[in-house]
């Protein structure tokens, strides 16, 4: 007989392999980035979305359990040669593009990603959607050292040197936690958020580092040596500036702020990040700073890129090998 999995509520501190946080505020955190989530379960029923306000792709908490040809009658064949391929090892993503809100082409962006756990074991599908239009303009330079709200002088600052514990009650990832909008085990959400097109981090509302998505090649490097370290301290040549963003960020003068710079390995390219308050939607009360920071040159084609003056990208925006559009323009 199988082993029981155990069943918390978003309340519960889930001891994830990058870090300590409560289910209930990663809840948040994905409620506020631009990216709307969802899932499927290695038998195709709907499991879990993401309660993100204004969806591109809309969700209801009714269908949750129902067969995923189901709830997409009109092209349940194409989903479900999709999902075939994708537990046969055949494909590992495929690439949905839809006019946005505003009408324009092709700004809507899916992505659909086949998730497998360390073991190689299909455990279903998730997909991420966002409307690419919010990246456009995003070129050159926009860093704390190109606006004036920031401090440009390094002064003595006084940064914490010891580590901080997190919280001492916490459940491993074999739990499911039971979201508003679905049920889904932890160790599940973890892979799902190690396989979308951004990086997310937090620290807690002491100013400590507390968790990371552990996404392949990562832009900003993170390592588990460092949690419960002081933001100030893990950045020590910009503390000046991070000071000031968690300043503003605790005194609630600022809910965010977004940079984008280029590619800082010397490539063509642009990257974006954007840095918000955590607060609890009822008591207003502060719970820490989430970044998230995105590639964007996989969400467009080297003319696209080029007409941004980004400069040219190989390979990004095209369908997977094995689509019957893999290779058209």
């Amino acid at each position: 007989m199988s082993e029981e999995i155990k069943v918390v509520s978003p309340e519960a501190v889930i001891q994830f392999p990058t870090g300590t946080i409560k289910a209930s505020t990663l809840n948040l955190m994905l409620k506020k980035i631009s990216f709307e989530l969802g899932y499927c379960d290695e038998n195709n029923r709907f499991r879990w979305f993401s309660d993100k306000p204004n969806r591109l792709r809309a969700r209801r908490i009714e269908t949750i359990g129902e067969p995923v040809l189901q709830l997409h009658p009109r092209i349940a064949d194409k989903v479900e040669r999709l999902l075939n391929s994708f537990e046969k090892g055949e494909m590992d993503s495929w690439v949905l593009r839809f006019p946005n809100p505003a009408g324009e082409p092709n700004k809507g962006y899916k992505k659909f990603i086949a998730v497998y756990d360390d073991e190689q074991h299909y455990l279903g599908s998730m997909d991420a959607t966002v409307d690419i239009a919010i990246f456009e303009g995003k070129t050159g330079k926009r860093t704390p050292d190109t606006l004036p709200e920031f401090p440009t002088e390094k002064g003595k600052l006084d940064i914490r040197e010891e580590k901080v514990a997190g919280p001492s009650e916490v459940v491993g990832t074999d739990v499911v936690i039971d979201f508003p909008t679905g049920a889904i085990k932890a160790s599940t959400l973890d892979t799902i958020l190690k396989l979308c097109p951004f990086e997310m981090g937090f620290c807690d509302a002491e100013d400590n580092f507390r968790w990371y998505t552990d996404n392949p090649k990562r832009v900003h490097h993170r390592r588990t040596s460092a949690i419960g370290e002081s933001v100030l301290k893990l950045h020590p040549k910009v503390a000046h500036h991070v000071e000031k963003l968690l300043e503003d960020f605790h005194a609630g003068t600022k809910d965010e702020w977004e940079f984008w710079f280029p590619k800082r390995d010397g490539s063509q390219g642009q990257m974006y990040q954007k840095f918000m308050a955590v607060r609890d939607e009822e008591t207003g009360e502060y719970l820490g700073c989430m970044d998230i920071t995105v590639n964007i040159d996989q969400f467009f084609s080297e003319e696209e890129l080029a007409a941004m003056n980004l400069g040219p990208k190989t390979g990004m925006g095209d369908h997977p090998a094995g689509h019957p559009e893999a290779g058209k323009k």
